[in-house]
């Protein structure tokens, strides 16, 4: 381990990136993840579980609960569509390593921090 002072100087004399995290967001990720991993990637799942949840007058929409529309991009819409300019430098954007590892990772990552604070 090394102190807050040491690491502090250590980045800012080496111009290190470094991104910290918390168990708060690690839990927040988690289950962001389960309920993810709830949806079926199968469209007749989805479908069966949507059909049960969404109230009878709604099922004639059905179709925005579905995993595979929901991956595909929506048509381009000449005068619709709005170009958005980004403010900055991408580095400016950040980075979270956290959305990059899968449930199970996650997980074990939570377990092993817990058991070694």
């Amino acid at each position: 381990m090394v102190n807050a002072v040491s690491f502090t100087r250590t980045i800012a004399e080496q111009d290190i990136e470094y991104s910290i995290t918390t168990l708060f967001s690690i839990d927040g990720v988690i289950t962001q993840k389960k309920k993810e991993s709830m949806l079926n990637d199968d469209d007749n799942d989805l479908r069966r579980k949507a059909e049960e949840l969404v109230p009878r007058q709604y099922h004639d929409h059905l179709d925005v609960f579905s995993k595979v529309r929901s991956d595909e991009l929506s048509p381009s819409r000449p005068g619709v569509d709005h170009k958005i300019d980004l403010v900055g430098k991408p580095e400016d954007l950040g980075y979270s390593p956290l959305y990059k590892m899968s449930l199970e990772e996650m997980e074990a990552c939570r377990k092993y921090i817990v058991k070694n604070l």
